[in-house]
């Protein structure tokens, strides 16, 4: 966990991975967000950036784990 805040660059990626899998999810769930895009396309809107905010999240873990201990 030390590491992590000695890297600020990935502290910030691993919120912003969080933030990305929030916002789909929040998306997804509230019809009064974004309340200008169709019914019909808001799901899929909602799961691209659920599925970007894992592959955020992925990308973040793996780079996290080739840090060195320090």
């Amino acid at each position: 966990m030390n590491k992590l805040f000695k890297n600020p660059v990935m502290l910030l990626r691993g919120v912003v991975s969080i933030l990305y899998v929030v916002l789909g999810i929040y998306l997804m769930f509230n019809l009064y967000f974004l309340h200008f895009i169709q019914k019909d396309y808001r799901p899929l809107l909602a799961g691209v950036i659920l599925l970007y905010g894992l592959y955020r999240s992925y990308r973040f873990y793996s780079e996290f784990q080739e840090l060195p201990n320090e």
